[in-house]
């Protein structure tokens, strides 16, 4: 059993080729303001299997941007947003018409390997210590962003 997933696996990753596109970025921190900035992904071989590994290949890139341009201190990272332009995706340097309805969209995201990766999330990545999801995490440790964030506190929002 395990033998047939491995070549499964193996034969999925022979059949992707690597997606370009760009994302739309929303940045928000503990006490500076909002960062809005396109990020051009390059070379993303979406997962079939696990849409978290696209997620964090995705943010890798996003979060690498950051780092190398961002004036504001990622210590206090508070929250990732991600808009997927999608009419910008490109394969082999083509690209792709998703002009269609929406049925034909979203299969044709879902046949990328895309959909998952996009809606899990609804694109939105919280760098608060106790909101942190799995992804998050994976960023928080590799970059050591988000170090200084607070906790999320809901008495703050109540009136």
């Amino acid at each position: 059993m395990k033998q047939i997933r491995n070549e499964q696996l193996i034969e999925s990753n022979k059949e992707t080729k690597p997606l370009n596109f760009t994302v739309n970025v929303i940045t928000s921190y503990e006490y500076e303001e909002q960062e809005i900035f396109d990020v051009n992904i390059k070379d993303i071989y979406p997962s079939k299997i696990c849409p978290m590994s696209t997620e964090v290949d995705v943010l890798l890139q996003v979060v690498d941007e950051m780092k190398r341009y961002s004036a504001n201190n990622l210590d206090y990272l508070r929250m990732i947003s991600l808009c997927y332009m999608t009419d910008t995706i490109s394969i082999d340097g083509e690209l792709q018409d998703t002009s269609d309805t929406p049925e034909t969209y979203q299969q044709f995201l879902e046949e990328l390997g895309l959909w998952e990766a996009i809606n899990r999330s609804n694109g939105k990545y919280c760098f608060q210590p106790n909101l942190r999801n799995i992804v998050v995490k994976m960023i928080v440790n590799t970059f050591n962003v988000g170090k200084l964030t607070p906790d999320f506190d809901e008495s703050l929002y109540q009136d």
